[in-house]
């Protein structure tokens, strides 16, 4: 008879960490990692999640949160007090999860300079709000429109549609059978460069984006998240309803960009002083909620990922990262698809049963053979 315990800790001088519960060896190896990097570090990093003005804090974000809580020291901070009072030395990155109404501009001014200082900032900006009353999305003044256009990011007023890689959704049942359609509203986005960030990451599932415009003159922004080059913009204000979306218009497809990176001097060509404020922006704060973090375990670790960048701190990403789900397969043409589906359902099965045919007609020829030489 043994007794066994399926937890760890781990003692370093007068520290200890637990893991009391392994499910499995998947993320083992970071869950060790972190938790010899909490009891090796004097002072955990701190994040403030900015609220008000309709903006999430982290109760919104349950997943993140416990994840966060782990190696950060997670606080809050209402934008419509006085004074936020934010400081690199006390806080080391902030997240603006989604504001609905426009953020005062001396609030603004708070936040840049806390870039300015060092610190990070993450910025989820969604300029649409899906309607509880008809099937189409109201429009969002956010506030950060200009702060953003100063640094070279342009925020559309449309939506981001994806014709070929997009999630699926379920149009209930019709009769014996669930019926299962794509919707390109849910794009899934696909990587935009070699980034810290995305490092092994297969994609970036999205709800109803707001694309991001990067100007050319700009050197130390990074795209993060792209559309296929099926990609495009829906107007705004138009249905989103999966059965009543506007027909796709081939003329119009184009790369659209999700998320951007600025500084941090991840290329090599790159000449960004290392101790200057970081700052990521993505087109979307629903990737974020556990209906899509259940789907896509990838937002999850990219939101990980992003946090870590930002508070200058990569040596796990690294190994986060090793936990990724299989890349989205993605097509090129409707014909494309239709060849695959209906090669697995009718080919495969057709193809065993002409070699079957063609053993049995084979087996009677040449027993007929046999038999007419023994005959003759």
């Amino acid at each position: 008879m043994r007794r066994g315990w399926f937890g760890l800790a781990l003692l370093y001088a007068e520290k200890q960490e637990v893991i009391p519960f392994i499910s499995g060896t998947a993320d083992l190896e970071f869950r060790i990692a972190s938790a010899i990097s909490v009891m090796t570090t004097d002072k955990r990093p701190s994040i403030a999640f900015l609220t008000g003005f309709g903006a999430l804090g982290e109760t919104s974000f349950p997943s993140l949160t416990r994840s966060l809580l782990e190696r950060y020291e997670v606080t809050s901070i209402d934008l419509s007090e006085d004074s936020i009072g934010l400081d690199p030395n006390n806080t080391d990155l902030v997240v603006l999860a989604g504001p609905k109404e426009a953020v005062p501009e001396t609030k603004i001014v708070e936040i840049e300079e806390f870039i300015s200082k060092g610190g990070g900032a993450l910025m989820l900006v969604d300029k649409h709000q899906p309607s509880a009353e008809t099937p189409t999305t109201s429009q969002v003044t956010t506030g950060l429109e200009g702060f953003l256009a100063e640094r070279g990011i342009g925020v559309d007023a449309g939506l981001v549609v994806d014709y070929s890689s997009n999630s699926n959704i379920s149009m209930g049942s019709q009769g014996m059978f669930n019926v299962i359609r794509p919707y390109p509203l849910w794009p899934i986005a696909l990587k935009g460069g070699l980034h810290a960030t995305t490092r092994d990451l297969n994609g970036l599932s999205v709800g109803w984006a707001t694309a991001l415009t990067v100007a050319d003159s700009i050197d130390n922004i990074e795209k993060l998240w792209i559309t296929t080059e099926a990609g495009g913009i829906q107007p705004p204000n138009s249905l989103i309803m999966p059965d009543a979306l506007l027909q796709p218009d081939p003329d119009g497809f184009q790369t659209v960009t999700l998320a951007v990176a600025l500084g941090g001097g991840d290329s090599e060509s790159s000449n960004d002083d290392p101790s200057a404020g970081r700052i990521i922006v993505v087109g979307d704060v629903d990737f974020l909620e556990e209906s899509f973090v259940q789907v896509s375990p990838d937002n999850l670790i990219f939101a990980e990922n992003a946090i870590d960048w930002l508070a200058q701190d990569e040596a796990l990403i690294a190994i986060r990262s090793k936990t990724r789900t299989p890349p989205p397969m993605i097509f090129t043409s409707d014909f494309q698809k239709a060849s695959l589906r209906w090669g697995n359902l009718i080919g495969v099965p057709l193809l065993v049963v002409i070699l079957g045919i063609l053993k049995v007609t084979g087996r009677k020829r040449r027993a007929k053979v046999r038999w007419g030489d023994l005959i003759a």
